[in-house]
């Protein structure tokens, strides 16, 4: 590998290769091959850089017991760019093949971005953090001390109108591919704003949405009925551990009427086989597949949550 570094740090650039490692012992084993990354930055403002970073890996096998792990062709890519004083940065991961307990997980992909954030006002929150860090408190302390340095700088932050986002969404699962994406930004979200209680909400924008296979979603509300059940078991002392076929038949109807509960109150909405949400947020009011909620300081109205 190599890296550069300019005069008082403003800049650098680096990569790294290394085609193989193994490690093994009694427990399992771990195998990479073909793993490398590239990455070069300039310094926006104070400790905060503008640039691009990128990892890849060709191969991974890992074994453990009860635990079978084969992928390949992961990749993350991290860019940031400045648009004048302010910072916007993407984020992407993909793998090609991955396969768990014999089970297709690949290819599947996540996108992330970030926008319009105050490159000086992260560089003095980072300079808070660091500074907090640095004093020998005890934990309790600690974190009051943190969190009084996110509330100190969180206004000046929002004041931007920044946007995070999942863009976009794709995991494949043995039942099928899971798809979703959410966006969430401020808008004059001022310091004003930010002190008076509920205000914000209304400030505050977003749409989103998840579509999954309708199999998919009735097995994990399988699972968790069954955790239920044999918590429930495992309270009635030794010897009650396992689920009676009648205990598991009932397993599978609460998480039939359960499914079909969701769809019938308007919570989901099934189609070809799948399920899907579409949520979007304005104006402190939340609307869920054509519903609209109104949302107060403390949570969703009395008697809106499903």
């Amino acid at each position: 590998g190599s890296a550069r570094f300019s005069p008082g740090f403003s800049s650098f650039e680096g990569r790294f290769e290394l085609p193989s490692l193994s490690l093994s012992d009694q427990e399992g084993s771990l195998r990479l091959r073909g793993l490398s990354g590239e990455s070069s930055a300039s310094r926006l403002v104070g400790s905060v850089f503008a640039g691009t970073a990128s990892l890849r890996l060709d191969e991974l096998a890992l074994r453990l017991p009860g635990a079978v792990l084969d992928a390949g062709g992961i990749s993350v890519k991290v860019d940031s760019e400045p648009q004048g004083r302010l910072l916007n940065a993407r984020a992407a991961y993909r793998v090609e093949r991955l396969t768990l307990q014999g089970a297709e997980y690949g290819p599947s992909l996540a996108e992330f971005s970030l926008s319009r954030v105050s490159g000086d006002d992260l560089a003095a929150l980072q300079q808070a953090l660091r500074q907090v860090s640095a004093q020998p408190l005890a934990g309790s302390l600690a974190g009051l001390a943190m969190a009084a340095v996110l509330a100190e700088h969180l206004p000046r932050l929002l004041a931007t109108d920044p946007a995070v986002g999942l863009d976009r969404l794709e995991v494949t699962t043995p039942e099928g591919r899971v798809e979703g994406r959410l966006l969430l930004s401020a808008r004059g979200l001022s310091a004003d704003v930010m002190r008076r209680p509920g205000a914000w909400l209304a400030q505050v924008v977003g749409e989103g949405g998840i579509s999954l296979p309708e199999s998919l979603l009735l097995r994990l509300l399988e699972e968790r009925h069954r955790s239920q059940a044999l918590e429930t078991n495992r309270r009635g002392g030794p010897g009650s551990q396992a689920l009676t076929e009648e205990a598991e038949r009932e397993v599978v109807r609460s998480a039939r009427d359960q499914l079909a509960a969701l769809v019938r109150d308007g919570w989901l909405v099934a189609q070809d086989g799948r399920v899907y949400t579409e949520v979007k947020l304005a104006d402190a009011l939340l609307t869920i597949n054509g519903k609209t909620l109104p949302i107060e300081f403390n949570g969703l109205s009395e008697g809106s949550s499903p």
